[in-house]
C-alpha cells in the first residue's frame, strides 16, 4: 500500500500528485556532484563563476537538461 494505505498502486494517485511528479524529476533522489565531493569550493576573492555544463537526456516524456 502507498501513502499509508490510502493508494493501492501510483495509478490512483489524484492528477495533481501526478503533475507535481513530473515536473519535479530531480526530487526523486539528489544529484550527487562529480567524485561526491564539491567543485567550487570557495567564490571569494572576486571569482565568478562564468560557466555552467548541463547534460541533456532523454526520458519517456521528454528530454531533461
Amino acid at each position: 500500500k502507498i501513502n499509508g494505505g490510502q493508494f493501492s498502486s501510483s495509478k490512483e494517485y489524484p492528477d495533481e500528485v501526478l503533475r507535481f511528479v513530473r515536473s519535479h524529476p530531480l526530487m526523486f533522489q539528489p544529484v550527487q556532484p562529480v567524485h561526491r565531493r564539491p567543485i567550487l569550493l570557495d567564490t571569494e576573492g572576486g571569482r565568478k563563476l562564468t560557466q555552467l555544463a548541463v547534460d541533456r537526456v532523454e526520458a519517456e516524456d521528454g528530454h531533461y537538461n
